[in-house]
């Protein structure tokens, strides 16, 4: 799970699903200039089973049960929780990646051809890791691990709050990149990394919450700047009056974009500070970065969801509503011009929260990779909408079938 704190979320456990009907195998799809799709992660509402599906960019099907938690032929060693993600940034390769979060804290790669697993990686290293982020670095792949083992020094890599290195081909650990220096500012809390990033110019960034032990207190969000070559922290921004942040995508060349929940009144508690939510747009600038833009939770009507996405001039988000305290709060799907500042609800849900999740749009101009889409757990569809002139265009749904019944959460590129 994203954080401890988030509550909707703390039912994740690992549950095969038995009776599953049979996988529908890989995909030939060839990759373009926009790639070759989406990714889609299905997970029932008591967050106990997943599938995972296959869709191109205009939304066709290419696979509706590639592999799920009650798969067996496929080569699965560890059978997938009800807890799995997919890295932030899009993969490229023959290969998906899935991630595992808590406490299973292992990564599958699938033959996107075949559908069959290669390998899996148990990354806990003595301790229930969390991972949360998985970035392709040249010949690497850097993990981030959100928990702090409490015991380390029992077995190599063993520190948590870091990124470990990973060589994919074998799959194995070969190194660990400690971050506590992006919180040598924030005596008592530890570094929890997130999402993360590499920017044009060869830098990597980590995006941390910074909680304390117990998860009973935060310093502010921070982003820790990372050499690639040294595997070593170099700097740090930190996102003043933004905390819990989830989320990071790039604009263009230069900038980039941070989502940011908030911190919740409880260890059980549905309802965030609005004050410390938020999103903002920093721009990187002679190796430091510099904000341009931040939209409030406040301005945004609701916390800041764990997913942005980016078409044209648009960031997207959702946002999480409420069934508590003063009465029923939707979820909001909205597009916010980080031009002019204006926010546009794009969507709502009908009636319950937390149930529009992941909104992902393939990069290009305009529509002319297929548009964005939404998933929503409420109807079970994705919705697919275009960028027009005058902002997003809703362009019908897409039902996937996953054979189980699984509502769509997560989306990933491929």
């Amino acid at each position: 799970m994203i954080t401890r704190l988030t509550p909707w979320l703390l039912l994740c456990a690992a549950c095969g699903a038995p009776g599953a009907p049979a996988p529908t195998g890989g995909t030939d799809q060839e990759a373009g200039a926009c790639g070759r799709g989406f990714v889609v992660v299905n997970v029932d509402d008591g967050y106990q089973s997943t599938s995972v599906s296959l869709l191109d960019t205009e939304g066709a099907v290419l696979s509706a049960l590639l592999i799920s938690s009650g798969s067996a032929a496929a080569g699965l060693s560890a059978p997938l929780s009800g807890d799995v993600i997919l890295p932030s940034q899009p993969r490229h390769g023959e290969e998906l990646l899935l991630i595992d979060r808590y406490p299973a804290s292992v990564l599958t790669w699938i033959g996107i051809a075949t559908g069959q697993v290669r390998a899996q990686l148990d990354v806990r290293t003595g301790f229930a890791a969390n991972p949360q982020d998985a970035l392709v670095v040249d010949d690497r792949l850097f993990v981030s691990r959100y928990e702090k083992n409490p015991a380390p020094g029992q077995e190599p890599f063993d520190g948590g709050s870091d990124l470990l290195v990973v060589d994919p081909a074998a799959p194995a650990i070969t190194g660990r990149i400690d971050l506590s220096p992006a919180v040598v500012d924030a005596e008592g809390f530890l570094a929890r990394p997130t999402k993360l990033l590499r920017l044009e110019e060869g830098s990597v960034l980590a995006l941390l919450a910074a909680y304390d032990a117990g998860f009973s207190d935060a310093a502010p969000a921070r982003l820790a700047i990372i050499d690639p070559e040294t595997e070593t922290v170099t700097g740090h921004h930190v996102l003043d009056g933004l905390y819990n942040c989830n989320a990071l995508i790039p604009l263009d060349d230069a900038r980039i974009a941070v989502g940011c929940t908030g911190l919740f009144d409880s260890f059980t508690s549905v309802v965030a500070d609005l004050r410390q939510s938020g999103i903002a747009v920093l721009r990187w600038e002679a190796g430091a970065l510099v904000e341009e833009r931040r939209w409030t939770g406040e301005t945004l009507g609701g916390p800041v969801g764990q997913n942005l996405s980016a078409a044209g001039d648009l960031v997207l988000t959702v946002t999480f509503g409420e069934d508590a305290g003063d009465g029923f709060r939707p979820d909001r799907f909205v597009a916010l011009n980080r031009t002019s500042g204006e926010v546009t609800v794009v969507r709502e849900s009908d009636a319950r929260p937390f149930v529009l999740g992941d909104v992902g749009c393939a990069s290009a101009p305009k529509d002319a990779c297929g548009g964005c889409f939404l998933t929503d757990a409420e109807t079970g569809l994705l919705h697919h909408y275009v960028l027009g002139d005058d902002g997003l265009i809703s362009d019908g749904e897409v039902d996937i079938d996953d054979g189980i019944g699984l509502p769509p959460r997560y989306l990933g590129r491929f």
